[in-house]
């Protein structure tokens, strides 16, 4: 446990710095939130993730942490990957939800319901989605016969995250990075609020990666660590009247 904790402690960008009293009461407020959460994160044929004292030591410190659905195995996710979005038929978004949602239950009969977005970005596709008379669930696959890993966004079948106010967004949906070695990806999800036009997420080595937006909803992956480290990158936010750029902990 003490090996796994110093593997850790590696990760957090604020170094040796002892946080203020200020930052201790948010992280310990966020860790709360994220205990008492609802949320259920399934691998094919529910395999569960679950966040344990790496994550809860993590949050402690102040990084912020979310646990992806699931990540993209294999180069073709990563080489294929592309920073904006590729346009997704009706016919492809539905067999990719399909397949999501038999995944999701123990028996494989789970059935879709409504698809609030879907992108693409190479191989890899990411689904908000309604199961048919169950929640609202962000998915990934990988493509026809490989469901990637689904994760709850609503408490039930009828509810989910409220709208933000006008040109607002918000993380709804979380944000996380998952992986091991030199292959770590990053996720990100929430709902925008009316008169937004775009979202990006703009790294602090200058990339961006441009998100999908439809239904009140936006989301994205990247191949990358940036979704659980708080200061390496900022959210901008496209409306009418121009752009703003935000922090992750300005967003939940």
């Amino acid at each position: 446990m003490d090996h796994d904790l110093s593997r850790v402690a590696t990760l957090d960008p604020a170094g040796r710095r002892e946080p203020t009293e200020e930052q201790w009461q948010r992280s310990r407020a966020r860790l709360e939130q994220t205990m008492t959460k609802t949320m259920e994160v399934r691998r094919p044929r529910a395999r569960r993730l679950a966040i344990g004292l790496a994550a809860a030591a993590l949050l402690a410190a102040g990084v912020t942490l979310a646990v992806p659905a699931a990540l993209p195995d294999g180069d073709a996710a990563y080489a294929s990957w592309t920073p904006v979005p590729d346009s997704m038929p009706d016919a492809d978004a539905l067999a990719a939800a399909d397949e999501c949602a038999r995944s999701w239950t123990e028996d494989g009969t789970g059935t879709a319901g409504k698809i609030v977005l879907a992108e693409r970005r190479g191989v890899t596709v990411l689904l908000l989605m309604w199961l048919r008379g169950g929640p609202l669930i962000k998915c990934s696959s990988l493509g026809t016969g490989h469901p990637a890993g689904a994760e709850r966004l609503s408490d039930d079948r009828n509810a989910e995250p409220p709208l933000p106010a006008a040109g607002r967004v918000t993380l709804g949906g979380g944000m996380g990075a998952s992986g091991v070695g030199g292959r770590w990806y990053s996720e990100a999800a929430g709902r925008v609020g009316p008169g937004v036009t775009g979202v990006d997420i703009a790294m602090a080595g200058g990339r961006t990666v441009r998100a999908s937006v439809r239904d009140g909803w936006w989301a994205a992956w990247w191949p990358g660590r940036e979704g659980g480290e708080t200061a390496a990158l900022q959210i901008v936010v496209h409306t009418a009247a121009g752009t703003r750029s935000y922090s992750q902990e300005e967003l939940y």
